[in-house]
């Protein structure tokens, strides 16, 4: 479960701490995940980075442990507009610029949570240097809604500093990694034998 900023149970041993969330994104809606369902790409992703806070006394090295981290993944599709989402958006202009700053303050994460609980679990590595495989993966069966105006705004975001020839940041996830023999469980009833699922149906970062 997710209480405020702290998550447990399920396949964590420990409570683990939000440290941050981000999102990953497209260039277009053909694709902006870091996994696929039934080779089924989404155009967005987002990460909600917890760290081993029970085990580890940093973020720091919690990065570099075995189960330092737990991210929980929520898929993201175009559909309905996602009003508790648009908190958010709001203040992307803000920081459109590399290196911007701003306040934000009285926004818990766990309203991005989709409603069903259902998930896959497996262990794996950060999709980001270092790149450890600190990682025990949570991804949610079910993705979130947002519409299209939402999601130009992150795509409206920069590389780059003011003054400097503008350079979108879109793009910005790891390309689709093989599962290197790695198990992945799921909390429902898979309606695929399961050995097909861990085959084909998941690649993951």
């Amino acid at each position: 479960m997710l209480d405020y900023d702290v998550v447990s149970g399920g396949p964590l041993e420990n409570p683990y701490r939000l440290k941050q969330f981000h999102f990953h994104w497209g260039a277009n809606n053909d694709w902006g995940s870091e996994h696929t369902v039934d080779s089924k790409v989404f155009p967005a992703e987002l990460h909600l980075v917890h760290w081993n806070c029970s085990r580890y006394r940093t973020f720091e090295e919690a990065i570099m442990e075995e189960n330092g981290l737990a991210v929980i993944g929520i898929f993201i599709k175009l559909g309905r507009h996602h009003e508790k989402l648009q908190k958010l958006v709001d203040i992307l202009p803000s920081v459109r610029y590399k290196e911007s700053l701003t306040e934000f303050n009285y926004f818990d994460p766990s309203c991005l949570l989709p409603t069903c609980s259902d998930y896959w679990t497996y262990s794996g590595s950060l999709t980001t240097p270092p790149l450890t495989e600190s990682v025990t993966w949570i991804m949610m069966k079910k993705p979130i809604e947002v519409d299209h105006s939402q999601l130009a705004v992150f795509r409206s975001l920069l590389y780059t500093a003011v003054g400097e020839e503008e350079k979108n940041m879109v793009d910005n996830f790891r390309p689709l990694q093989p599962l290197m023999n790695r198990t992945v469980h799921s909390s429902f009833e898979p309606a695929l034998k399961m050995s097909n699922f861990k085959k084909a149906d998941v690649q993951a970062g």
